[in-house]
């Protein structure tokens, strides 16, 4: 018969070797999920074969994001502002990396973090990856295998974040389905159940036990179990339903920030000017930071949509993946398959139009900062005019005071009369107050000029002799 196999967590090579052997998998498939042993930090590196359309007719991997928020205050150690705490955590991401490359503290089971991301003070996400592999059973044509490949596992463990000294959450993912609350045989005992799969497995359930942990937990409790056995992608339409409200979240949380530094950047004109520009370099961070994320999620959904429509549309993938025999059973798999990508079109717009308005709100505080930034050079351009303008009241002084050397009488220091200093002091001082105001340019031109109209008048005109015609 067709089996669903879920994998959860960090890896043991017992089970690799077990499962392997067991379904005849593909080593790409493990090679894929396990990218983070090789030298590259990240799985994102990926090369581009694995990437194309061709190399993805039976794997399919992706990113489930998870929001998370602290119950209580933040008090973190070293980091003094919201990109202190990026950098911050940042750093503990590195270095979980590479205890996970090299296997140092792990234990069978434990969850796998791929990215942490803040959001701001009191809300952040992780992101964990989840590799989807499809085979028929070798012992018969007509079954196959799906195997589930996720980073959530147990609590995480060694990536616990110590350096934010508050008690994280993870926030549960909502299912949206119609009249679900008029069913509550689907959900009546998914309480008790995740608590005693948790208490006996790896370690008791804790604040951050997140939904991702606990899908293998009836599994497809929304489907048709007669279309699960005949349709491989029709069972993993609660995986990617997930996956789209997980992204929904997301979306949403980066939605609500960008409008509160938008809101913010808007509310600076009135703050001093050391405030406005703290103000707009963290607006500014936060914008980049939100871009970047959005780039994540562009394509994250992007490779899942496109999985999506070469399911529905390619009879090459078809002929690989069954298909319900039955007509009416087939058109509702094909009905769940377009919802789902009516759902992740929705999203990829959603995450494009933020895009957009992020780019639009980075050139709006790029030029803010212009703006502000020329506002402050005119103010010390004003400031170094007025010192100038007081250089000039004392430098015909002081240079009338270097010729005269104060040796006058009413100092006691000489034989000169007082007026000499007044009567040298004003010319000068109307000399370069003139020269202030007017500019030398205009100064020359209107020494010129008078000079020109004193030269024509004092000049005399030559005498010139008119001659008379004579009559004969």
């Amino acid at each position: 018969m067709s089996q669903l196999l879920i994998l959860r967590g960090y890896p043991s090579p017992s089970w690799l070797c077990s499962i392997g052997a067991s379904y005849d998998v593909d080593p790409e498939f493990f090679r894929r999920h396990l990218a983070f042993l090789t030298t590259s930090s990240d799985d994102s590196n990926q090369d581009g074969a694995s990437k194309m359309p061709s190399s993805s007719a039976n794997m399919f991997h992706f990113r489930l994001p998870t929001i998370g928020s602290y119950t209580g205050p933040v008090h973190t150690r070293g980091a003094q502002t919201l990109g202190g705490l990026r950098d911050m955590m940042q750093a503990s991401m590195n270095l979980c990396r590479h205890k996970l490359r090299i296997g140092a503290g792990w234990k069978t089971g434990d969850s796998i973090v791929r990215q942490y991301n803040v959001h701001d003070i009191d809300q952040f996400s992780i992101e964990q990856a989840v590799t989807v592999y499809f085979s028929r059973l070798r012992h018969s044509s007509e079954h196959w295998i799906v195997i589930i490949f996720m980073d959530a596992g147990a609590d995480p463990g060694i990536c616990e974040w110590p350096e934010a000294r508050s008690t994280p959450r993870h926030l549960p993912f909502p299912h949206q389905k119609r009249s679900l609350a008029l069913k509550p045989d689907l959900w009546k005992d998914e309480k008790e159940e995740a608590s005693s799969a948790c208490t006996s497995q790896w370690r008791t359930p804790s604040p951050l036990t997140q939904s991702a942990s606990r899908l293998h937990i009836r599994y497809g409790r929304f489907l048709r179990p007669e279309m699960m056995c005949q349709d491989p992608f029709y069972t993993l339409n609660e995986l990617f339903s997930i996956l789209s409200v997980a992204e929904a979240q997301v979306l949403d949380v980066i939605e609500r920030g960008f409008s509160r530094d938008s809101w913010q950047a808007s509310q600076d004109d009135d703050l001093e000017d050391s405030t406005h520009s703290r103000h707009a370099t963290q607006a500014q961070d936060n914008l980049v930071h939100a871009r970047r994320m959005l780039e994540a999620r562009i394509s994250n959904l992007s490779s899942v949509l496109g999985f999506i429509e070469r399911h529905q549309r390619s009879s090459d993938l078809h002929s690989s993946w069954p298909y319900c025999a039955d007509a009416r059973q087939q058109r509702e798999c094909d009905a769940a398959a377009k919802a789902l990508r009516l759902d992740f079109e929705h999203l990829q717009r959603c995450a494009l139009t933020l895009s957009s308005r992020c780019e639009s709100a980075m050139t709006l505080a790029m030029n803010r900062a212009s703006i502000a930034e020329a506002r402050r050079s005119l103010q010390q351009g004003q400031t170094i005019s007025n010192f100038t303008a007081l250089a000039f009241v004392f430098i015909p002084i002081t240079a009338t005071a270097s010729i005269f050397g104060m040796n006058f009488q009413e100092l006691g220091t000489g034989k000169l009369n007082i007026w000499l200093f007044f009567a040298g002091s004003a010319p000068l001082s109307f000399l370069c107050f003139m020269f202030l105001y007017g500019g030398w340019d205009k100064c020359w031109y209107a020494a010129r000029k008078v000079y020109t109209e004193n030269t024509v008048k004092a000049t005399p005109l030559p005498k010139t002799h008119t001659k008379h015609p004579t009559h004969p």
